[in-house]
C-alpha cells in the first residue's frame, strides 16, 4: 500500500499552516528545488524562478503561473499615449507593460498631444505657440521671427545698430531701422527740413541754405542775408527776439515788440495764453509745430487777435492747445485779419453757446494755410467744432479738419451745427480742404453753410455726421463746389427722421462739378430720405457727378431716395452717373438717365476696399465707362475730354490734401511714376511724394 498520498497531504498540511517542507521531504518530487510542486500550481518544474507568487518579468514567461505572461510585470516599461502620432506622448496618459500598446510611445515629453506639429525637436515657429515644449512660446529664434530696431525717440524710425528677433514687436521698437539719429525725434527719413543746421531728413546732406557758410552762427534760412560775409553789417536776421533766450514768455516778446520785428520761438511748451495786441510782428516757431507748444491751460482763448490785426501779423509754427474760450477756444480773431500758416490747433473748447471750438474768424478776411484742426469741441449748444467763420471773406488752403465735435442733446434735440466747420454769411474761398470724422449735434456734420456763397475746390468730406446733412449742409447758399468727394458721411437721428446722408441742400441754387457722392448712410427709427443727396427748395446743378453705393443703414426702415432725393426744386443732372444705390437712384424726379449725357453704369473705382474710408481711392480704372464721358466743355488738365468723377475737369490736378506741393495724380489708374511725373501718389502723407516713396 502506496504511503504517497499520506505524504502529499502532510505536505499540503504543512502548507497550509504557514510551514514549508524542508528540502529533504520534497527533494524527491520539487524538480526545480524551488518549493513548489507542480500539484501546488508550479506550471515549470523545471525552472526554480518559475513559481506561484514569482515576481512576473518581462521575459516571455508566466513567472507567477497566473495563466498570464507577463502580466503586470515588475520590469515593465512606461509607455504614453500618442494621440497626435508624431511619435512623442502625453505624460498625463501612462501605460506599464513589455511592450508598447498599440497607440503608445516611450517618450512621454510631448506638450500638446492633440498637434502632430507640436513635440520636442520641433522648429519653433511665429505663432503663439511652444512648438518645441521647451516651455518658452516664439522665441527669439523662431521661423517667421523679424528684425527690430530700437526707437528711443519715438519717431517711427529705428536705429539699426540697435536691433533684435522677435516674433511680435517689441515695447520700444520698430520695423523701420533707418533712423540716422535716435535721439531727436524730429530726424528721420522724409522729415521736413529744418531751420537747425541738422540732417533731419536723413538723405546725408544738410541743405544750402542751413551751412553757415560765413560762420557767423546765423543761417540763411534764420535771416542771413548774405551768408558769404560775417561782419554783422552785412547780415540781416530774419528774428529780431528769442525766446526764451531773450524773453522766458511769448507774451513778453510780444509786448515790447515793435512793427516788423520778428519773434523766433524756440522749441518747448509754453503755458500762456497771448494777445497780439494789434501788432504787425511775425512769431515764428523755430523747430515747427511739432516741437513748439502753446497751452493755454484752460485759462482763456489761447491766441487773440481781437485789436485790428492786418495780414502782415503772422503766426507759424505752432501747436496751440488747451484753450477754453468764451469764442475760439484756440484762436480768437475778430475784427482782424492776420495770417495763420503751419499751425496745429488741437485739443480747445469753448463755453456754452461758444462758436469755433478751435479757431473763430469774425469779420475777417484772414488766410489760414497748412493748418490742422482736430479734437476741439464747440461748447453746448455753439456751432463749429472745428472752425467757425461768421461774417467773414476769409481764405482756407490746404487745411485739415478732422475729429472735432459741435454736438449737444436736450429734451430729445440735438444742438450744434457744422462739427468740423461752420460758415455763417461768409463768402468764404476754400481749397484743398479734408473735413474727416467730425460730428455735430444738428445740421452738418462735416461742414455747414449759411447765407453767402462760398467758393470751394478739392474738397473731401468723409465719415462725419449729424442729424441732418452728415457730410454737407448747404441753406440759402449759392456756393459753387469743384472737384468735391462726398464719402462714407451719415444722418442719423436716435429717433425720429434722418435727411441727406452725404448732401443735404436747402433753398440753395448751387453748383457742384466733377463729384463723387458715394458710400453714405442714413439711421433713423422712423424713416430715412436721401442717402447721397436731399435737396429742398433748391435748383442744384450736378454735372459729371459720380452717386454710388448710397443707402440706408437700416433695410427695415422706409427709405426714398437712395441716391437722390429730391423734395422740391428743379435741379439738373448732366454728365452724371449713378450707380448701386438703395434702394433707388433718383427720387422725387424723372429718372435723367439717357438724357443730357446721364449714365448708370458701375464707375470701377480703382479701390473701395480699404476699410478705412479715408484710404478709399476714388480713381477711375482704366476700364472705367466714365473715361472721357463728362461734358465736354470741363475739360480734364491734358485737354481731353473730362471725366466723371473727382479726378475729371479743369481742377483735376488741383488735389493737394497733405500741402506736401506736390499735387496728387489724377489720371485714370493706379499711380504710374512715368506717365504722372512731378505728381504725389499719396495725398494724405505729406512724407510721401516724388521725392520720396513714389
Amino acid at each position: 500500500m502506496s504511503r504517497r498520498p499520506a505524504i502529499l497531504g502532510l505536505t499540503l498540511c504543512l502548507y497550509a499552516c504557514g510551514d514549508k517542507p524542508d528540502d529533504t521531504a520534497i527533494s524527491a518530487v520539487d524538480g526545480d528545488g524551488d518549493g513548489y510542486l507542480v500539484e501546488d500550481g508550479d506550471c515549470d518544474d523545471g525552472n526554480a524562478s518559475v513559481h506561484p507568487g514569482a515576481s512576473e518579468v518581462c521575459n516571455g514567461v508566466d513567472d507567477d503561473c497566473d495563466g498570464e505572461t507577463d502580466k503586470d510585470a515588475s520590469d515593465a516599461p512606461e509607455w504614453y499615449a500618442d494621440v497626435d502620432g508624431d511619435g512623442w506622448g502625453n505624460m498625463l496618459s501612462m501605460d506599464a507593460a513589455c511592450e508598447a500598446p498599440t497607440g503608445f510611445v516611450e517618450d512621454g515629453t510631448d506638450c500638446d498631444d492633440d498637434d502632430a506639429a507640436v513635440h520636442p525637436g520641433a522648429s519653433e515657429v511665429c505663432n503663439g505657440v511652444d512648438d518645441d515644449c521647451d516651455g518658452a512660446t516664439d522665441e527669439d529664434d523662431a521661423q517667421g521671427a523679424l528684425t527690430w530696431y530700437q526707437d528711443l525717440d519715438d519717431d517711427g524710425y529705428g536705429n539699426a545698430e540697435a536691433a533684435l528677433s522677435a516674433c511680435t514687436v517689441p515695447s520700444g521698437y520698430v520695423a523701420d531701422g533707418t533712423d540716422c539719429d535716435d535721439t531727436d525725434a524730429t530726424i528721420y527719413p522724409g522729415a521736413f527740413e529744418r531751420c537747425d543746421g541738422l540732417d533731419n531728413d536723413c538723405d546725408s546732406s544738410t541743405p544750402e541754405d542751413e551751412q553757415d557758410s560765413d560762420g557767423d552762427g546765423v543761417m540763411t534760412c534764420a535771416g542771413d542775408c548774405d551768408d558769404g560775409d560775417a561782419a554783422s553789417d552785412t547780415d540781416c536776421f530774419a528774428c529780431t527776439t528769442y525766446v526764451p533766450h531773450d524773453h522766458p514768455t511769448i507774451q513778453g516778446a510780444i509786448d515790447v515788440a515793435v512793427q516788423g520785428d520778428v519773434i523766433c520761438v524756440d522749441g518747448g511748451t509754453y503755458v500762456e495764453t497771448i494777445d497780439f495786441f494789434g501788432k504787425a510782428v511775425h512769431l515764428y516757431g523755430l523747430l515747427g509745430a511739432d516741437s513748439t507748444v502753446i497751452d493755454g491751460n484752460g485759462m482763456d482763448s489761447v491766441v487773440k487777435f481781437v485789436s485790428g490785426e492786418a495780414p502782415d501779423s503772422v503766426m507759424e509754427g505752432f501747436t496751440i492747445r488747451g484753450g477754453y474760450g468764451e469764442m475760439g477756444g484756440g484762436v480768437r480773431v475778430e475784427g482782424s485779419s492776420p495770417t495763420l500758416t503751419r499751425i496745429v490747433v488741437s485739443g480747445n473748447e469753448t463755453d456754452w453757446w461758444g462758436d469755433g471750438g478751435g479757431i473763430y474768424l469774425y469779420q475777417s478776411s484772414s488766410t489760414l494755410n497748412l493748418i490742422e484742426v482736430s479734437s476741439n469741441i464747440a461748447g453746448p449748444s455753439g456751432n463749429g467744432g472745428g472752425v467757425a467763420v461768421v461774417e467773414s471773406d476769409a481764405i482756407l488752403s490746404r487745411i485739415r479738419i478732422s475729429n472735432n465735435e459741435a454736438e449737444f442733446s436736450s429734451g430729445g434735440y440735438g444742438y450744434g451745427n457744422g462739427g468740423g466747420l461752420y460758415l455763417e454769411e461768409s463768402r468764404a474761398t476754400l481749397d484743398n480742404v479734408l473735413l474727416w470724422g467730425n460730428i455735430a449735434g444738428s445740421l452738418g456734420g462735416g461742414l455747414y453753410c449759411h447765407g453767402e456763397a462760398i467758393q470751394a475746390s478739392n474738397i473731401s468730406v468723409i465719415e462725419n455726421e449729424a442729424e441732418h446733412g452728415g457730410g454737407i449742409h448747404l441753406w440759402e447758399s449759392d456756393s459753387v463746389f469743384q472737384n468735391l468727394i462726398v464719402v462714407a458721411n451719415q444722418g442719423s437721428h436716435w429717433y425720429s427722421v434722418a435727411t441727406g446722408g452725404g448732401l443735404y441742400i436747402r433753398d440753395s441754387d448751387a453748383v457742384i462739378q466733377n463729384a463723387v457722392v458715394a458710400g453714405n448712410t442714413l439711421s433713423a427709427p422712423m424713416s430715412t430720405s436721401g442717402s447721397g443727396a436731399y435737396l429742398w427748395g433748391s435748383n442744384v446743378d450736378f454735372e459729371n457727378t459720380v452717386f454710388a453705393y448710397n443707402a440706408s443703414s437700416d433695410p427695415d426702415v422706409t427709405c426714398v431716395g437712395g441716391g437722390v432725393r429730391v423734395s422740391t426744386g428743379a435741379p439738373s443732372f448732366s454728365y452724371c452717373n449713378a450707380w448701386g444705390n438703395e434702394p433707388d437712384d433718383y427720387y422725387g424726379i424723372d429718372d435723367p438717365v439717357g438724357t443730357a449725357g446721364n449714365l448708370a453704369a458701375d464707375p470701377e473705382f480703382l479701390d473701395t476696399s480699404a476699410a478705412s474710408f479715408l484710404d478709399w481711392d476714388l480713381h477711375l480704372d482704366t476700364s472705367s465707362p466714365l473715361i472721357d464721358a463728362g461734358n465736354p466743355v470741363l475739360v480734364d488738365p491734358d485737354g481731353s475730354a473730362s471725366d466723371i468723377g473727382a479726378y475729371g475737369g479743369s481742377s483735376a490736378a488741383g488735389w493737394d490734401l497733405d500741402g506736401d506741393g506736390y499735387i496728387e495724380w489724377w489720371l485714370p489708374g493706379a499711380y504710374n511714376a512715368a506717365t504722372s511725373t512731378g505728381m504725389d501718389c499719396d495725398d494724405q502723407d505729406a512724407t510721401v511724394g516724388p521725392a520720396s516713396g513714389c
